[in-house]
């Protein structure tokens, strides 16, 4: 028999080894870990009251005789307590931080006492067992003689071996380890087991420790009152203590924080595929439907948020969003309010909207200009929500009234303000009301989270969709301006003994290149010009001065009045700074040749860019430079006299004349080296005796070949500017 307790008690010290060593890892790992709390404080307590029954009992095995047989009873009373001690910390470790998450600290406090007051009062029957323990000698044998326990004989004898006094220790150790285990067992039973029962399926995912504590005291009640302490059973129940203990500790340290990791690989996952699919639905969507969507966000995030809870009523009750439109934030929907809510209104206000229907007309109707509430001081605002709103500008941190207005008790417990910041950049107010519960549990927490991201990414697809509505919509526009400024031009050209033709290539924008001629008994004028910079301004401008020239060389064959061509550019000029300055408001200006053959001459005035002239009986290339810079530029100013810059210049057969725009000659290589004059005269020497339509496709293709790294691969396949060419050839 003495040979298997002492294997036994090995086999119990043993345990203790491998236990407390595979705690003090996970408790190591849990305290580096700042998401845990205290959780590995109390779980360092747990181990060191296992630590300190294992050096007891390892005590007991090195120095035999250190307790003699009577102690028996002081060393399991004090034990038990420690096993239940160590226990309590153990299950408090593993479940503080959901009562504190789950606000249910309050609830668990009075239950805690209750614990506290059977433990001071086994530690006090311990300290009695203690005491009874070191006063063991000073019993004289009155308790067993007047006990009635024992015959004479017995007496007789146990006077004789000197066990009398032992024999009244043992009968008070009886008595008291009744005591003991009785308030033990009502206490495991009745307290210790419903310690962390409350809110089952919330706070404590698993009783086994209680379970065991109740199972094992109930059977050392029962074992001590029948056999005492002499019978090596009880040690099995130790050694399951010990197994059962290292068990749960592991199993919530180890193997639930990797399914916890993997809950939590799984549900990002499952986010990503959620925001995946909304991101294709907000893409797909109609106006409409964006409203909706928003609408179902909300709904799904709260109900998700609300099936996780354990009790429901105290999960939000209401719900709405205020979305951003310039400067102004307002919830444009009534799908967008769900449940109860109120409006951020003036408080005094609110007591007179008793319906639904009146708290909702005004939710919709409450407007709030983001520039003046940002720019105004909080006591100057008279609005409930411009104050709360106020304060997100700020701080851009959510605003949680937990301290409601008196104007509101009693219809709201709690409203919360989360803003949905894109950088710093306000989107929109996710609006939530509690009636029922004043603080967030954090699967509302987690929930609210995902669902301000979620509007984050909508707002901003919904933004990005109304760009690229509006860039479609200008896009239109600039495609029916550039079709306006190729077709205004003309399509053919007619100068009586020349060859003529022409060419416009765009870029990207709408440009301001323009080139027009037109017939008249004093001869045919013609010109070519450019508008300064891009865009509607400068192909209206273009427009205008195509209009102007036209006009001007009516009223020449209308009033039978030969108009020089400087005249014509004054005349223009004028029209431009009257309706592009003074009256569009543009400071567009332009460059313009204009240009009159007359009996085998050319007259010309303006100011554009070096023009060319083939001169074909020596093949030379003449630069005509005459043409540029000897006046101000069309659109400057009203009192441009531009008659310095006239003068003519005569062709002969076969000479080519070459008006272009500077699209053709700065088109920009990747080094960024300009086409240039140079390369332009070359391949009009080439070409020359070519058709103009030849010609023209040499230099174009020129120009290309040279941009092809440069602007061209810079601006998606285009030039940087409108390239046009005006070819002429005398006959």
């Amino acid at each position: 028999m003495n040979s298997i307790m002492n294997i036994l008690m090995v086999i119990y010290v043993s345990s203790f080894v491998p236990i407390l060593f595979t705690a003090f890892i996970l408790w190591k790992d849990v305290t580096d870990r700042p998401q845990f709390g205290k959780r590995p404080v109390y779980f360092g307590i747990s181990m060191l009251l296992m630590l300190g029954i294992g050096l007891v009992t390892l005590l007991t095995i090195l120095v035999p005789g250190i307790f003699p047989p009577e102690s028996s009873f002081m060393l399991y009373t004090i034990f038990a307590i420690i096993y239940l001690l160590a226990y309590f910390f153990a299950d408090y470790s593993i479940h503080s931080q959901r009562i504190s998450k789950s606000f249910f600290q309050d609830e668990f406090t009075p239950k805690l006492k209750s614990f506290l007051v059977f433990l001071i009062i086994l530690s006090g029957v311990s300290l009695l067992a203690i005491i009874l323990f070191f006063l063991r000698n000073s019993f004289e044998g009155a308790i067993t003689q007047g006990s009635g326990f024992h015959g004479a004989d017995n007496l007789e004898t146990l006077r004789q071996t000197g066990e009398l006094f032992k024999e009244d220790f043992r009968i008070v150790s009886l008595f008291l380890s009744l005591i003991f285990f009785g308030v033990q067992l009502v206490f495991v039973i009745g307290f210790n087991r419903r310690l962390f029962q409350f809110q089952e399926g919330v706070i404590r995912k698993s009783a086994i420790l209680a379970n065991t504590a109740i199972l094992t005291t109930v059977f050392y009640v029962f074992y001590f009152i029948i056999f005492g302490f002499s019978n090596y059973v009880y040690l099995w129940f130790f050694i399951i203590s010990n197994i059962v203990y290292g068990v749960r500790i592991i199993n919530e340290y180890f193997f639930q924080r990797t399914q916890n990791l993997d809950r939590r690989i799984e549900k990002q996952a499952e986010t990503l595929q959620l925001k995946n699919e909304l991101i294709g639905s907000v893409i797909n969507s109609t106006t409409e439907e964006d409203i909706n969507i928003i609408r179902d966000s909300i709904v799904d995030a709260i109900t998700r948020a609300k099936a996780l809870l354990t009790i429901h009523e105290y999960g939000i009750s209401g719900a709405l969003v205020y979305s951003r439109s310039g400067k102004l934030l307002k919830v444009f929907s009534e799908e967008h309010i769900y449940g109860y809510c109120l409006p951020l209104i003036r408080l005094d206000m609110l007591k007179h909207l008793k319906r639904k229907e009146q708290l909702h007309e005004n939710i919709l109707k409450a407007t709030f200009n983001i520039d003046i509430i940002q720019n105004t001081n909080p006591e100057n605002l008279s609005m409930y929500g411009e104050k709360l709103i106020k304060t997100i500008l700020d701080t851009k941190k959510p605003v949680i009234i937990d301290k409601i207005p008196e104007e509101i008790k009693g219809l709201q417990r709690m409203i919360g303000l989360f803003p949905i910041f894109d950088n710093d950049y306000l989107r929109g107010i996710l609006v939530i009301f509690k009636d029922s519960f004043d603080r967030f549990f954090p699967e509302e927490e987690n929930a609210l989270q995902v669902l301000i991201e979620n509007l984050k990414v909508i707002y901003s697809i919904i933004e990005g969709k109304y760009i690229q509505m509006e860039r479609n919509r200008l896009q239109g526009e600039i495609e029916i301006a550039k079709q306006i400024q190729t077709s205004i031009v003309p399509k053919t050209i007619d100068i009586p003994g020349y060859e003529c033709a022409a060419s416009m290539t765009t870029a990207t924008e709408v440009g301001g290149d323009v080139y027009d001629y037109s017939s008249s008994e004093f001869g045919t004028y013609f010109g070519i010009g450019d508008v300064s910079g891009h865009g509607l301004p400068a192909g209206i401008t273009a427009l205008i001065q195509l209009s102007a020239f036209q006009a001007a060389v009516m009223a020449s064959r209308t009033l039978k009045k030969r108009l020089e061509p400087f005249e014509i550019y004054d005349l223009v000029n004028k029209v431009l700074c009257e309706i592009n300055r003074n009256r569009i408001g543009s400071d567009k200006f332009m460059t313009q040749n204009y240009f009159l053959e007359r009996e085998g001459k050319i007259y010309h005035a303006g100011s554009h860019v070096i023009s060319l002239l083939y001169q074909k009986h020596d093949e030379t290339v003449r630069e005509l430079d005459e043409l540029s810079n000897r006046t101000a530029f069309l659109g400057i100013s009203e009192h441009i006299a531009s008659e310095s810059s006239a003068g003519y210049f005569e062709m002969k057969s076969g000479d080519v004349l070459l008006l272009y725009t500077d699209g053709i000659i700065e088109a920009k290589d990747h080094y960024s080296h300009q086409f240039g004059v140079k390369n332009l005269i070359q391949i009009l020497v080439e070409h020359a005796s070519d058709d103009l339509n030849s010609i023209m496709e040499s230099i174009m293709e020129a120009v290309q070949l040279h941009s092809k790294t440069g602007d061209i691969k810079k601006y998606n396949g285009h030039l940087a500017d409108d390239a046009s060419l005006f070819v002429i050839r005398k006959k």
